[in-house]
């Protein structure tokens, strides 16, 4: 089928490139087969020559009748000319209006540079393209670029981002380090079977006595809502779902909640008080075991404790904070809120996820009806954010107390769950939506995945996302800088540039898709500067040779978290002797032969113990990666070439600092693993409780060698002699 250079042309419109570059750097060809998949789940048809040039022209089409772009995305201090069209003979009248309702006429509509006639509403028009300056002095901001031609008004977002590279750091401009956790892992003798923000408070103080400035948490984005059993086949699945796919980017898993923390404990009455203490009282003895954490088991705990402190009336001063909070929080919060009622409501224990039946999008009539009628339902869900963002808050607080410089820096996940809340959210219609299989590359992708723990994650629909103005990056920034001194985004430069496969494809079958990068990057700046918080990327010192170097370089630290945990988010110790890529061959994660996978890996990762080798940080013996028989020597030494590291922020990961070898996920095997749901643990297996942390030998060895290294400074000789070792500062 020769329809190659349209079929390509078709692509570029959804920003799905026709070349790329696999991971060796080679460019390549996507194949026409992937090209065409990807389209169709987007809902474009580009099976054949003919549906090609139908949907050309449907889109060129749409771009003439809507008369302005989907959206309009400005850095402050340019002028920017804007293709705008409109009808032939009408009364046109082109304006501005801002984010604090303020109108501003655009004078200056050029010429017309073409003329179309296209169908509107079963009638031949005339429509004419002009273009129309956008002036440079507009003040930053989410603003509204309206046309009116007669009666007839069209409308479009129009962003008004700070001008590039104004969007200066926010943080300490000199090196600092701190301590990387995932906050299920981190439980306490108080905790109800899984980390929550009193243990996260305790943990802020214990690294601050140590030296550190911050504590870069992995995403506590909402999970699924499951408060009943699963059915039997799906109860072998002990996994929790992925953090790093969650259902929600916007909410905050009320797992973390520290209930005892929630000001409307002091206000129980003696059996309702003895009803929720006699919740808590059991997890005791489970925190200090090594089990698997039993997500569905203390969820459905919490959540049972919170109905009871819901059911209390609020005071005056609780009633008008929640209401404030309600009111500010985005469409996505509350539809969000929306779906977990309904999760709640409808599920029962042969179908717990009954809720999709009856609410197949949230602007269906059933959903609306639901919202009316169980409004206190949907209220307690976001009563759940409202005290989410409270203990945040105070969490940062005491970070700041302590004297730490940042506090809490907290991280999002690249993708969403294929059925989760954000994509339920998105939904406008009551047909499936084309794009749910769409997944990003190198995700497990199987049946059953998203109960199981594996991650399957979806990406944004770029033709949707900025139609709605980029709200959907907006709304995951601004949830995610609740309470917090700065933001991470794991791969934050491939925000918006991603590879996109469908799910089951055969590997390497994707393509790069642009999704607006330039626009999201912009964003991201606006959101930065309103926020006061600064967006910083993750950095692992496995990722590729000239990473470390850039990173050795310099007399300015570059602006990144620099971590030990490779990619895989296996422990130090056990990424070492290649423990995580056995364990993934070993439940067949991976399709490559599994002689070569392990060659490449041992290669890759005996690189990175080479260079710490020159560089002092490891003795000659130390760097046999898969051949260690004692890990932690090493994993201080890989603690001690971090400190070299020109980073400006320094990344300890807790698993790391107490030895731990066990794995928290293996891809592919969650039905037999527990993944996402592994404590906190030694090298032995043995759990390792909050307050055993601050005493743990690994804390004050780890943390005395960053704070020397950031003391001697914060730059790198690189005419180090072949020991590698720094000269004295």
């Amino acid at each position: 089928m020769a329809h190659t250079a349209p079929l390509h042309d078709l692509a570029a419109c959804f920003g799905i490139s026709a070349v790329t570059r696999d991971d060796a750097g080679q460019e390549r060809p996507v194949p026409e087969a992937v090209l065409t998949g990807l389209l169709d789940r987007l809902g474009v048809p580009a099976g054949s020559d003919r549906e090609i040039a139908d949907s050309l022209q449907q889109l060129a089409d749409e771009a003439v009748i809507r008369a302005l772009p989907p959206s309009v995305v400005m850095r402050c201090g340019t002028a920017e000319g804007l293709p705008v069209h409109i009808r032939e003979g009408a009364d046109v009248r082109l304006e501005i209006r801002t984010e604090d309702e303020d109108t501003m006429p655009v004078e200056s509509l050029g010429a017309p540079t073409d003329t179309r006639t296209v169908m509107v509403d079963g009638e031949a028009q005339l429509r004419q393209a002009r273009t129309a300056v956008i002036p440079a002095d507009l003040p930053t901001g989410y603003h509204a670029l309206v046309l009116t031609e007669d009666s007839t008004t069209h409308s479009c977002p129009l962003i008004i981002a700070p001008e590039s590279g104004a969007s200066a750091a926010t943080g300490p401009q000199e090196r600092v380090w701190g301590l990387c956790a995932d906050l299920y892992a981190l439980r306490s003798h108080r905790s109800w079977g899984v980390g929550d923000f009193g243990d996260l408070s305790d943990l802020v103080v214990m690294a601050a006595d140590k030296g550190a400035d911050f504590i870069r948490l992995g995403p506590i984005h909402a999970l699924p809502i499951r408060e009943v059993s699963v059915t039997a086949a799906k109860a072998r699945a002990r996994g929790t779902p992925s953090p790093y796919a969650p259902y929600s980017r916007v909410a905050i898993d009320p797992i973390y909640l520290r209930i005892e923390d929630i000001p409307e404990t002091g206000h129980l009455p003696a059996a309702q008080r003895e009803a929720v203490q006699s919740l808590g009282r059991g997890w005791g003895r489970p925190n200090a075991e090594a089990e698997p954490i039993p997500r569905a088991t203390v969820l459905a705990d919490k959540l049972a404790a919170l109905r009871i402190l819901y059911s209390l009336p609020p005071t005056t001063t609780r009633h008008r904070l929640f209401a404030d909070f309600c009111r500010q929080a985005p469409e996505s919060l509350h539809r969000w809120a929306l779906m977990s009622a309904a999760a709640a409501h409808y599920a029962t224990h042969r179908h717990p996820d009954a809720w999709r039946d009856k609410l197949t999008h949230p602007d269906s009539d059933a959903a609306q009806e639901f919202a009316r009628e169980h409004r206190s339902e949907v209220e307690f869900w976001l009563w759940t954010q409202f005290l989410a963002v409270e203990q945040l808050r105070q969490v940062q607080s005491a970070a700041a107390q302590v004297g730490m410089r940042i506090g809490l820096i907290t991280d999002i996940a690249a993708g969403i769950s294929v059925d989760g809340a954000d994509w339920w959210a998105g939904r406008t219609g009551a047909q499936p939506q084309p794009d749910q299989d769409l997944c990003l590359d190198g995700i497990e992708c199987r049946s059953g995945a998203t109960d199981s723990g594996d991650a399957v994650e979806t990406p944004w629909n770029p033709r949707r996302l900025a139609a709605d103005g980029y709200a959907a990056v907006r709304d995951i920034v601004r949830a995610a800088a609740a309470g917090a001194g700065a933001v991470c985004i794991e791969g934050l430069d491939r925000l918006g540039r991603q590879r996109w496969a469908v799910a089951g494809a055969d590997e390497g079958a994707w393509a790069e898709v642009d999704l607006g990068a330039e626009a999201i990057r912009a964003v991201l700046d606006l959101e930065s500067q309103r926020l006061g918080v600064e967006i910083l990327p993750t950095t692992s010192v496995w990722e590729d040779e000239e990473l470390r170097g850039r990173l050795a370089d310099g007399s300015t630290p570059t602006r990144t978290i620099a971590v030990l945990t490779p990619p895989s988010h296996a422990p130090v110790a056990s990424c070492l002797n290649l423990g995580d890529i056995a364990a993934a061959q070993q439940h067949a994660a991976n399709r490559a032969a599994a002689q070569q996978l392990m060659s490449r890996a041992r290669t890759a990762r005996q690189e990175v113990l080479k260079t710490a080798a020159e560089r002092g940080a490891l003795a000659p013996t130390e760097t046999m990666v898969g051949t260690l028989r004692e890990p932690w020597p090493v994993v201080a030494g890989l603690h001690t070439y971090l400190g070299t590291l020109n980073a400006s922020h320094l990344g300890a990961a807790v698993m790391d600092i107490v030895g731990q070898e066990a794995l928290p996920h293996i891809a592919g095997a969650a039905g037999e693993y527990p993944n996402w749901s592994v404590v906190l643990q030694d090298s032995s297996g043995r759990a390792v409780l909050l307050e055993e942390l601050e005493e743990h030998p690994g804390f004050a060895q780890i943390a005395n060698t960053l704070n020397e290294q950031i003391a001697a400074g914060a730059t790198v000789d690189r005419s180090t002699e072949a020991t590698g070792r720094e000269e004295e500062m």
